[in-house]
């Protein structure tokens, strides 16, 4: 009996060395999550008035054991839509922060961080999703948002695949970070420049918003033509059909602006 009661002693010590740093790691990373939530909305609302939006089905998306996404959408009046989702597998967390316009000349604004013990891959891009990114006012724009992140340009780079949508990256950072802290202003920064350039614009007319909508369908048709890293999951998990749904109606909300 006194052996028995040894090994598990022994097996039970294991356990918590194992688990010590997962559960560690995985509250401080939820936390810095939330921090860079509530840091996104705050310099949102310092421009505009966001009105949330019922994401139905969507609020919680189960694609397998481990990952499963808690989903919240808002409308952004006056410049387009926000989805947000993270997800916590325990040794994995992340935060997928995504600004898609419909109302102003701006790119898509895409945050992904993701948080795999104590570190951090950071991708903090801007897509070309406007009727014509060759103007010189838009490639003002690119130019100023680029130049606000430029001082995380000598961060490690992350080793990146290649993908069909490649040509809409025309602003893209993506880092391996250790330290949270950069991790956290790197996200600030990119919303709060988006902020900036985006607040500076004038609404487009009418007679305008039904080309800037439609290069944003022509990106989120490619993906579920031709997949993406994540758009595979989706896809492999909810079929094409609801992945549609959730990419028109939630993910990037081209079914709130007919």
């Amino acid at each position: 009996m006194l052996t028995v009661l040894r090994i598990l002693l022994i097996v039970a010590v294991i356990l918590v060395f194992l688990c010590a740093p997962i559960i560690f790691f995985s509250r401080r990373n939820k936390a810095s999550i939330q921090r860079n939530i509530e840091e996104g909305l705050r310099a949102l609302k310092c421009a505009y008035q966001l009105t949330p939006v019922d994401a139905g089905e969507f609020q919680s998306i189960r694609l397998n054991a481990l990952m499963k996404f808690d989903v919240s959408q808002y409308r952004i009046e006056e410049l387009g839509n926000l989805s947000i989702m993270t997800v916590d597998s325990g040794v994995m967390q992340m935060l997928s922060f995504v600004v898609t316009p419909f109302e102003k000349n701006m790119p898509l604004l895409s945050n992904d961080f993701i948080y795999v013990l104590g570190g951090q891959r950071a991708l903090a891009e801007f897509y070309d999703l406007v009727s014509d990114p060759g103007t010189a006012e838009y490639q003002a724009i690119l130019s100023e948002l680029k130049s606000s992140l430029e001082r995380y340009a000598s961060l490690p780079d992350l080793p990146m695949k290649e993908v069909w949508y490649a040509d809409l990256f025309t602003v893209r950072f993506t880092k391996q970070i250790s330290d949270l802290k950069v991790s956290e202003q790197l996200f600030a920064d990119s919303v709060a420049s988006f902020v900036r350039q985006s607040a500076a614009l004038p609404l487009l007319s009418k007679a305008e918003q039904p080309a800037k909508k439609a290069a944003v369908c022509r990106y989120t048709e490619g993906l579920l033509t031709n997949g993406g890293p994540s758009t595979s999951v989706f896809l492999n998990a909810l079929g094409e059909e609801k992945t549609r749904r959730f990419f028109e109606n939630v993910m990037f909300g081209t079914g709130l602006y007919e």
